[in-house]
């Protein structure tokens, strides 16, 4: 018989069996088979989710026949394509021939040549038939396929390569999930995250995956994936990297809108102080004496102009503390795909590592693409021990610092970027820049004052209500002193991070995976419904408001 053999040269496209492969090179033989005029693409298991079954039904035995000797034909032509015995065996089980099938489906799975994708994709659609066991051992297979050609899953973040990989596996998951077969998801789960341990968004479908296993009674199995989340979460590579990076510039912007609000209201808790002071060293005015005109103009002492000072500075610092980080999110979105899915040695890799800044760190990065196309090109490729992702990361952040990246203004953000933080298209769009901020932050310290004021004649109207909101305003006890405007900062920032606004303004790629997965209908009881640092920064100001007032008696 003869056999039909595709060849692949490096030199004219991307690393074989890495990264996000070719076409033609890794979906030839799945295509040949759905390709077949005899064979029904509506009928796939996959392509028409939930719906496979009642499509099966609708097709005659003579129909299955005809494919069946389609089959056996190509099978003549191509004895290395496992898709062929597979398709054979489904539609065997269609006709009620179980053990023909089954037989089938064993050849298919322990066939020589075929490779660690295939044997991937063979294994979710065993799963779909409902073959557990056969899906296990070609996952198994595949496992120890990817470690013989040299493919390092933990290296592969990018979702294009999981989903050449595990094109059925949205309707298995889906159908585990609509099920409520904590099993299956969980075996399947197991599987991807033994491939690809570090995809994108991983962290966040495996949370969702948490919740639902507590919301059928699992909880082992929801401790077990919450805690693999976090584990995926504290990683280095460099998509965890582009993601903490994202996390940091968005609690930037949670601060900074928290710190304006502060110089908003400082008036308040520096008002209500003073207020408090004159009923303490007043001499010779009564209750019902009317204070002179000038009572009503605020007095701060120096204490407090130097904290409003210090929160202008830090709003002044911000941006200039994250600009590297948004640089670094922009080199690493503007990279091929190539080097989220361990495939350095590609060419696309090549070039994008040549465009980095000189530099050691680049150097390094360039020595270890060459060497493993090189390794490609003769067949010597292996796993190796190579530390792929801080390598990245190292030459990322070395390229920021040679472009010396000190404001926003001089961050080339990449489209991927913008879209990433939505809020900062709109800064960049605007123009907004120093003179506009200072010129906002002169404006909001003028209205500190003049609410300051404002509230001083209030409070000394309404003496009761002076006693109540030094108690319940936070930073308002005079036994902070100065402190009062920070513990205000602190409160507000984290009851901002504590609402809904926090969830708008912070982008993840959650949507991603968790939709590809499946879990997209899951319960979210069990997924955390505050932000931790959010609550601690409240925690925080009420433990010092709450030792103010104590100290205050």
């Amino acid at each position: 018989m003869a056999e039909v053999v595709i060849e692949f040269d490096p030199r004219r496209g991307e690393a074989p069996g890495r990264g996000p492969w070719d076409w033609s090179g890794t979906l030839a033989s799945l295509h040949d088979v759905m390709w077949l005029d005899e064979i029904d693409l509506d009928a796939e298991p996959g392509a028409v989710p939930g719906d496979s079954d009642r499509v099966d039904s609708q097709r005659s035995t003579a129909q299955m026949k005809k494919a069946l000797r389609a089959l056996r034909q190509r099978e003549q032509l191509d004895s290395a394509n496992p898709y062929l015995p597979l398709y054979r065996g489904e539609i065997l089980q269609r006709m009620g021939e179980s053990e023909q099938a089954a037989r089938l489906f064993r050849r298919a799975v322990e066939y020589d040549h075929a490779d660690w994708i295939d044997l991937a994709r063979i294994g979710m659609r065993l799963e779909i038939r409902g073959k557990q066991g056969l899906a296990d051992r070609a996952f198994e297979r595949a496992s120890r396929q990817m470690e013989a050609a040299g493919v390092r899953g933990e290296y592969i973040s990018v979702m294009i390569c999981a989903t050449f990989a595990l094109v059925w596996l949205h309707d298995v998951f889906g159908r585990a999930i609509d099920d409520g077969d904590t099993t299956t998801a969980h075996r399947v789960a197991s599987h991807v995250d033994g491939l690809f341990p570090n995809l994108e968004g991983a962290d966040f479908a495996w949370m969702r995956l948490a919740a639902f296993f507590d919301h059928q009674g699992q909880p082992e199995l929801a401790s077990q994936w919450r805690a693999r989340s976090e584990q995926i979460r504290s990683a280095e590579g460099p998509e965890r990297f582009f993601e903490k990076a994202a996390g940091a510039v968005d609690a930037m912007l949670m601060i900074q809108m928290g710190l304006f609000l502060t110089l908003l209201l400082s008036g308040l808790v520096l008002g209500l102080w003073r207020v408090e002071e004159d009923a303490v060293t007043a001499s010779g005015a009564g209750e019902g004496d009317g204070p002179e005109w000038k009572e009503y103009v605020p007095r701060f002492y120096g204490g407090d102009l130097a904290m409003l000072i210090a929160v202008f500075a830090v709003l002044m610092a911000l941006p200039m503390v994250v600009a590297p980080k948004v640089a670094s999110m922009s080199t690493f979105a503007d990279a091929p795909a190539t080097i989220s899915g361990d495939a350095i040695g590609a060419p696309s890799a090549d070039r994008w590592i040549q465009g980095l800044s000189e530099g050691t760190a680049r150097d390094v990065l360039a020595q270890e693409s060459a060497r493993e196309l090189e390794a490609t090109k003769s067949g010597t490729l292996s796993a190796g021990d190579v530390e792929l992702d801080r390598l990245v990361r190292e030459a990322i952040e070395s390229d920021t610092q040679a472009r010396e990246v000190r404001s926003f203004a001089s961050v080339e953000a990449s489209p991927a970027v913008l879209h990433e933080l939505g809020w900062l298209r709109s800064l960049v769009e605007s123009g907004f820049g120093k003179t506009q901020l200072t010129l906002s932050v002169v404006i909001l310290v003028v209205i500190a004052l003049v609410f300051g004021a404002l509230f001083q004649a209030v409070a000394r109207r309404f003496r009761r209500a002076r006693r109540l909101a030094l108690k319940v305003v936070a930073g308002a006890p005079n036994s902070l002193g100065f402190l009062r405007v920070a513990v205000l900062a602190v409160f507000v920032v984290g009851v901002l991070m504590l609402t809904p606004l926090n969830q708008v303004v912070y982008a993840s790629t959650e949507a991603v995976l968790v939709g590809h997965f499946g879990l997209s209908d899951a319960p979210r009881q069990s997924l955390p419904v505050i932000s931790t640092s959010g609550a601690a920064l409240v925690g925080t100001a009420f433990l010092l408001h709450l030792v103010g007032i104590i100290l205050d008696r």
